[in-house]
């Protein structure tokens, strides 16, 4: 009884054309459409020269809404260099990556690793303090505590502070005057 096809879980029959090409012809076409079930399947059927093509696409393509996913992708893959290259992309540019759903989808590890780097690009610490919210509204379930310390509230206003935790629903208004 000989084995009539062997299942390739998870590839995409054109990926894994992609790839065959690539082993017949040494020659690989890569996009933002493709590159990540790429890496993926490269990496799962073991070619790693596809798999340091695939990090070296993504390292040039990183933008504000893609470096987190990217990120993560990096992580998965043990794909140092690229994993260094998003954070230091995040940290450069939090400002922007701040404004984009990215924030929503951000690890804790990774939120950590970027808001305690000493190199990190804000205009206030009120963008540390948000970016920890936006993160916290979205892993509710996860203590935001740990995360607090590296926010330097002594640079930020009480008003700020009062306005943005009433934005959230921490504290409410109170009429008591001072």
């Amino acid at each position: 009884n000989s084995l009539q096809s062997i299942p390739l879980h998870d590839i995409r029959s054109d990926i894994f054309a992609d790839l065959l090409q690539y082993i017949y012809s040494g020659k690989i076409e890569l996009d933002e459409s493709n590159v990540q079930d790429l890496l993926i399947a490269s990496d799962m059927i073991q070619l790693s020269e596809v798999v340091q093509f695939c990090c070296h696409y993504l390292s040039i393509a990183l933008n504000e809404k893609n470096v987190v996913d990217v990120w993560k992708l990096a992580d998965q893959f043990q794909c140092t260099s690229l994993k260094k290259d998003a954070e230091h992309y995040l940290l450069m540019n939090f400002r922007s990556v701040l404004r984009t759903d990215a924030m929503k989808t951000i690890t804790k590890e990774l939120l950590i690793e970027v808001i305690s780097n000493d190199d990190l690009v804000v205009d206030h610490e009120q963008q540390v303090f948000e970016a920890i919210l936006v993160w916290y509204c979205n892993n509710p379930k996860q203590p935001i505590e740990p995360l607090l310390d590296y926010v330097r509230f002594e640079y930020i206003s009480p008003e700020h502070l009062n306005v943005v935790l009433e934005q959230i629903g921490v504290v409410r208004t109170t009429s008591t005057e001072r």
